[in-house]
């Protein structure tokens, strides 16, 4: 298993202020996760979200299925052995080998209201 954290920032414009269409999205990864040797950062510059990501290009959805992928490579060369024993977080599907593509494996449990998450409280109140 890997233990990590997503990120997703907004670029700054060159005018100032923060990018409303333009993200970085970042994932940093240590395995294995009880006895961790071993750390991978991926950051994806400008992600694009696809129609398997539901339109999303977050750390979440870009950059920790590549850390996965890294990992599933890599693992068996150092030695560490996958971890079985937790179905439910297997993945559903197989990740491309163009790394161009890749995807997130785990599909959502549920999905929820995203569409204001990123606003202020008052801005939400104001737009309901």
């Amino acid at each position: 298993l890997i233990g990590g954290k997503t990120g997703t920032a907004e670029k700054i414009k060159a005018s100032g202020g923060y990018s409303d269409k333009a993200n970085i999205a970042s994932f940093v990864g240590a395995f294995p996760i009880h006895a961790p040797r071993y750390v991978v950062c991926v950051v994806v510059d400008e992600p694009k979200g696809t129609k398997e990501s539901f339109g999303y290009a977050t750390g979440g959805w870009v950059a920790a299925p590549a850390v996965g992928r890294i990992v599933q490579r890599t693992a068996g060369i150092m030695g560490i052995s996958p971890e079985y024993g937790m179905p439910h977080l297997a993945a559903t599907r197989e990740l491309p080998a163009d790394a161009n593509e890749i995807t997130a494996a785990l599909k959502p449990a549920a999905l929820r209201d995203v569409e204001n998450v990123s606003r202020q409280p008052e801005q939400v109140r104001a737009a309901e």
